[in-house]
């Protein structure tokens, strides 16, 4: 499982302008979604798609900040239009992109890290790998 959770991790982060459906998150994954989302939600108290979203959402903040304002549609996607995404960006954040290109300032959702307990859990496993095996596995990309 916590090769799967990387992988989702990662994907997110590589694919943050894009939309993410139950079937996507089934695809990366392999397991059916409402059962990574279980297992998601027990490890981080939020569900992947929370995260995506608040993820997506300040991936994209931290492009237009850098563009000091100026940016195009393709930029908000997923969102369909600047409206949607300054609603979403100002439900998410309690501030309008404007307000944080001007100097706002939030928390921003870090890309999450796998916590040492499931790396500890994951390497104390009886299993067929080797110890090389399972911290390549571990530290792959």
């Amino acid at each position: 499982m916590i090769n799967v959770v990387k992988k989702y991790i990662n994907y997110v982060d590589e694919n943050y302008h894009s939309d993410f459906t139950e079937e996507d998150i089934k695809n990366i994954t392999g397991y059916s979604y409402q059962y990574f989302n279980r297992r998601f939600k027990e490890i981080w108290n939020m569900t992947p798609q929370m995260y995506r979203k608040r993820r997506q959402l300040t991936l994209i903040a931290l492009e237009i900040k850098n563009k000091a304002g100026a940016i195009k549609g393709s930029d908000l996607s997923p969102w369909a239009d600047d409206s949607t995404f300054s609603k979403a960006f100002k439900r998410e954040f309690s501030m309008t992109p404007s307000q944080y290109i001007k100097g706002g300032d939030f928390d921003l959702q870090e890309k999450i890290k796998i916590p040492p307990k499931l790396y500890i859990d994951y390497m104390s496993k009886d299993n067929d790998k080797s110890l090389e095996e399972k911290c390549e596995s571990l530290f792959y990309k």
